[in-house]
């Protein structure tokens, strides 16, 4: 339909143009000149639009066809977990030194990030500790070595969210759906799920390649001298991120930190139009009932009850919201005793730990 849309907006715009170059040639008295300088102009128009949009196709089939890189999914990952970090009322945490340059100053001197720990608090605490869990379960997965991340979202809705690169976010509402650490276990493990088998990676690569081709016809079109073809008023707006967008296809890799063609403004348009495609369609159903298997799989070779994750499933709210995309709890459920009945690893054994008496349980959002 977009396709359509837009290929009706560039007939419209074209023939807007030939209409302004005959009411010219028509107000001098030369009709059969109006009729041609219409047509030339017109002609003239497609022709440029055309020749940018084929470019452009060329240079983002390379960016469709590079396989993206770690540092690339760790950078695109951390800007979508900023922007799904910022949803609710943030961070579930407490940070006691507010002066952000001290607070520089001190990862700086310890060279380490994870150095610096979070003080003691019942939030910090909180987030500590769904550190650990996570830890121990991405110990038995595909990727172990990457550096992953764990936090809680103040946000009473109940949800959990994944970004490429590792970082995976729960939401206090979710948290207090809970009764044991095994119903933790397997949200997260849902969620290391998505991230080991690069889903949101996909949508990610299709979303990348389709902004590429609106930025670099722009890009174009404007190196061309036509940034006023009629038709090309999205791409031309988009221009500035073409030369962006065409260093995905680079062989040697994308430094996005410190490369001068990449542009700053990019990452933020970016991300949140790959945030906005992921609320609107979600992960394919497959992938869902993919990560399910896999957080069964984690849940079992971490020594947790599996049935835990069943009854918290059920627990949590279907057919809309965040979870709207999602198969039913019924298919997810069934889905899950199918495998326990074909006597998967882990089915009939496994702990539900209570949550430690050091976390405050359950967690509740900011007033």
């Amino acid at each position: 339909m977009k396709t359509t849309l837009r290929m009706v907006g560039v007939g419209l715009g074209v023939v807007a143009l030939s209409n302004c170059a005959m009411l010219n040639a028509a107000r001098s008295g030369d009709l059969r000149g109006a009729a041609q300088a219409g047509a030339g102009d017109a002609m003239a128009a497609a022709a440029k639009l055309k020749d940018a949009t084929e470019k452009a196709a060329a240079d983002c089939q390379k960016v469709e066809a590079k396989v993206v890189s770690w540092p690339e999914e760790r950078a695109i990952g951390g800007a979508i977990a900023i922007g799904v970090g910022r949803t609710g009322k943030g961070l579930f945490v407490d940070i006691t030194d507010k002066d952000a340059k001290a607070l520089k100053a001190r990862v700086d001197a310890k060279k380490d990030r994870a150095a610096v720990k979070l003080s003691p608090g019942d939030k910090n605490d909180l987030n500590n500790y769904v550190q650990v869990v996570g830890e121990s379960l991405v110990a038995g997965s595909s990727r172990p070595g990457i550096a992953w991340t764990f936090g809680v979202i103040d946000n009473p809705t109940p949800n959990a969210a994944s970004a490429p690169g590792g970082y995976v976010l729960i939401t206090t509402g979710l948290l207090a759906l809970m009764d044991n650490e095994a119903q933790l276990a397997g949200v997260l493990g849902h969620e290391i799920a998505h991230v080991t088998q690069k889903h949101a990676i996909k949508s990610y690569q299709a979303g990348k390649v389709g902004a590429c081709k609106v930025a670099v016809t722009g890009l174009y079109l404007v190196e061309a001298g036509a940034s006023n073809v009629p038709g090309g008023e999205e791409f031309v707006a988009n221009a500035k991120f073409g030369k962006t967008l065409k260093k995905f296809a680079d062989p040697n890799g994308l430094d996005m930190d410190s490369d001068p063609d990449v542009d700053t403004d990019f990452m933020k348009w970016f991300t949140n139009r790959v945030i906005d495609w992921n609320n609107l369609w979600g992960n394919a159903k497959e992938d869902e009932l993919d990560a399910d298997r896999i957080a069964f799989e984690l849940m079992a070779s971490a020594g947790y009850q599996t049935k835990e994750y069943d009854k918290l499933i059920e627990k949590i709210p279907s057919g809309g919201g965040v979870f709207a995309h999602h198969p039913s709890n019924k298919d997810r459920v069934d889905a899950l005793v199918k495998i326990r009945g074909e006597g998967a690893f882990g089915s009939d054994g496994g702990k539900a730990p209570a949550f430690p008496s050091s976390v405050k349980w359950p967690p509740k959002p900011s007033a």
